[in-house]
């Protein structure tokens, strides 16, 4: 028998399967994709991985900068250079010291690194130099009819990194699969947010992974892991300590511009972002022209010396601690046309990933990958901004 209300009829006493849910069909996502890095090297041609070990070779000029190392005095005639330079030097070099502006002639090497010279070859006599003095190598003079004397050739270097295996399972039961639900059905559902992770994670592996290849974790087996970044940009950082002044910044781009192209993309933290918004020269502007090329949104920040920078703030490194150079306040100037995704299996959603038996639906992305970075002094890294 139905219960007997006698009075008005509440919204309280009503049955309540009654009731009409008043739910929004769209579910809320808090995060959506953060990966501009991901995305920008995606629309640039890349080439595909043959190996799990990707290697490539780079060479240079030529070195022409040392230091002494030691003070010497005016009338000395063997001058000490940092160790391991002295080969990039030969006989009949006339070498300068830019402090003093005194040429001298190499005519031997007292040792590796130690320079015999004849001391004011030419209009400035010799002075007495210090500690750290920029000794440059101008050039070769050679004798009339002599031969051709030493030769100095650079070693080419070779690098490699190492394919890393991604992947981002999910799954639901075969019945909640078949259930009518807010937002969309199941697991479609999850599958839009685990692509925005596969890419999130392939996004910190390309900034932050360290190369590393595993032959010990599971016998017989073999775990690569992606060398990002932060792995091969060491010979350009920069260590704020603080706040990022507008002279700092020109420092490191006058510093970060030295090799390379002026095709540069600079990923910063937003402290980073909100320091070059403030600095008085307005150097930043929006350049919404980018939008259309690379699908995200950026800015472009003009240096004194003319390098024009395109700025793509990775919001999400809000989360982390800008104290003791952590990443919070670090930013990657990348060369993007020395750097490129090389995808021995490129992302995909692979379906049907349970047992036959198994009453469910479960599915995973799945990516192997490596990133090559060529010429790493073409790339920098700032970090330690703390305001």
């Amino acid at each position: 028998m139905p219960a007997v209300i006698g009075n008005v009829l509440d919204d309280n006493l009503i049955l309540q399967n009654q009731r009409i849910v008043d739910m929004n069909p769209v579910i809320q996502q808090l995060e959506n994709d953060v990966t501009p890095l991901t995305t920008m090297l995606l629309k640039l041609p890349s080439k595909k991985a043959q190996s799990q070990k990707v290697e490539w070779i780079e060479d240079e000029l030529l070195p022409r900068l040392t230091l002494s190392t030691t003070a010497y005095l005016a009338g000395d005639t063997a001058i000490p250079v940092t160790a391991g330079t002295g080969q990039y030097f030969r006989k009949r070099d006339i070498v300068q010291n830019a402090r003093t502006g005194e040429n001298m002639l190499i005519t031997a090497f007292a040792a590796a690194d130690t320079l015999t010279v004849v001391r004011g070859y030419g209009s400035v006599i010799g002075t007495a130099g210090a500690i750290g003095d920029d000794m440059v190598r101008l050039g070769n003079v050679a004798l009339e009819g002599d031969t051709l004397g030493d030769i100095r050739m650079t070693k080419k270097v070779a690098q490699y990194n190492i394919c890393q295996i991604q992947r981002n399972p999910f799954g639901v039961t075969e019945t909640l699969a078949a259930s009518a639900l807010y937002g969309g059905s199941e697991p479609e559902q999850e599958a839009k947010k685990k692509l925005i992770e596969h890419k999130r994670d392939i996004e910190q592996t390309i900034f932050f992974g360290r190369r590393n290849l595993d032959t010990t974790t599971v016998a017989n087996s073999v775990a690569g892991a992606c060398g990002g970044l932060i792995d091969f940009a060491t010979a350009n950082v920069t260590n704020i300590g603080g706040v990022l002044t507008q002279a700092l910044m020109e420092a490191f781009l006058i510093k970060s511009f030295r090799y390379g192209s002026r095709k540069k993309v600079f990923f910063c933290s937003p402290v980073i972002a909100s320091a070059l918004s403030q600095h008085p020269s307005s150097r930043l502007a929006v350049n919404a022209t980018d939008v259309d090329q690379w699908g995200i949104s950026l800015q472009r920040y003009q240096s004194s010396q003319g390098d024009m920078i395109t700025i793509a703030v990775k919001r999400d490194w809000y989360d982390f601690s800008t104290a003791t150079n952590q990443y919070g306040g670090w930013g990657f100037l990348v060369d993007m046309d020395n750097v490129q995704l090389r995808p021995l299996r490129t992302s995909v959603l692979k379906p049907h990933r349970q047992a036959n038996d198994r009453d469910a639906n479960i599915q995973e992305y799945l990516a192997e990958y490596t990133l090559e970075v060529n010429l790493p002094r073409s790339h920098a890294v700032m970090k330690g901004v703390t305001g």
